[in-house]
């Protein structure tokens, strides 16, 4: 059971239908009709029916409602106080970003960033898409470095189109072509990411309608580079990931081509630090700036 499951059942309760929770969570009646569905059915019972007087309780979701609502609340009062605990520290950015991204683009932006407001004090969060989008919801972070299109109620802005490309070892019978079909991969030892993790990958396989034929799975991004130079496989990668680590590997474009969109997410702009608006404005010009793929 989720939160936005349990946010979804008491606002539709609290508003008097669900079309107005919808309006309330900013998303659509289909949307909070399903997560309402997916929390009855992990529960086992309905919690609520619709009548003319718009949605009720039924009996077992009365005795659950104040526990539910408790917890909602209990949310609130976390987010609240992330903020308040944000503005006590003016001078702190926490940014969230994904490996890639913070091996091969933070270093220099907050340096660079550093030079012109040395009072700045940084934070940095490091996890999969999940966790940084989960981070921003919860106020963990004030900026983040997410993919598009993102599930969650943040505001975005689109930074580079990252080409998903496929690695080989330098002397693979593949590394002659021009570019690889996706089936490929379906034949080829594959090297992967844990498959809660492997986003990018598992979407292009999703697309192409293959299974890949994994044969070793890593954590890490760059552990499965290393693999693929020491002939144990092939894999997909981000395109960010390689850069200044394609030279012992084949690189190749994938067909059909495919891509990822890296965004920076700003969850609470209209409550932001003047600082962290400053930083997120500099990361927008450093990336015009500085990536040959920027949006």
């Amino acid at each position: 059971m989720t939160l936005k499951e349990y946010q979804a059942f008491i606002l539709s309760i609290e508003k008097g239908s669900i079309s107005k929770a919808a309006e309330e969570l900013e998303s659509t009646q289909s949307a909070v009709t399903r997560l309402i569905l997916n929390l009855e059915e992990e529960l086992g019972f309905s919690v609520m029916k619709r009548s003319k007087a718009g949605t009720i309780l039924t009996e077992e979701g009365s005795r659950l409602y104040q526990t539910v609502k408790d917890i909602v609340d209990g949310d609130k009062k976390v987010k609240s106080l992330a903020l308040k605990i944000r503005g006590e520290n003016t001078n702190r950015v926490t940014i969230g970003a994904f490996s890639s991204v913070a091996v091969n683009w933070l270093p220099s932006i907050m340096s660079k960033f550093k030079n012109a407001h040395p009072e700045v004090e940084f934070g940095l969060i490091n996890g999969n898409y999940d966790d940084i989008s989960k981070a921003l919801e919860d106020g963990i972070c004030d900026v983040g470095f997410i993919t598009l299109p993102s599930h969650s109620n943040l505001k975005c802005y689109p930074l580079v189109k990252d080409r998903i490309l496929a690695v080989l070892p330098k002397n693979h019978h593949l590394s002659k072509l021009s570019e690889i079909s996706v089936e490929e991969f379906s034949k080829e030892p594959v090297i992967s990411l844990p498959e809660e993790t492997d986003f990018d990958s598992r979407t292009v396989f999703k697309r192409a309608g293959i299974i890949p034929k994994i044969a070793y799975r890593t954590n890490d991004d760059y552990a499965m580079i290393s693999m693929v130079e020491n002939n144990l496989g092939i894999c997909l990668a981000p395109e960010l990931i390689l850069k200044g680590r394609s030279d012992k590997v084949k690189v190749l474009e994938t067909n059909p081509p495919s891509f990822r969109t890296i965004a920076l997410a700003v969850p609470y702009e209209k409550t932001a630090t003047p600082l962290t608006i400053q930083f997120a404005e500099y990361v927008l010009k450093w990336v015009k700036e500085n990536c040959d793929n920027s949006i």
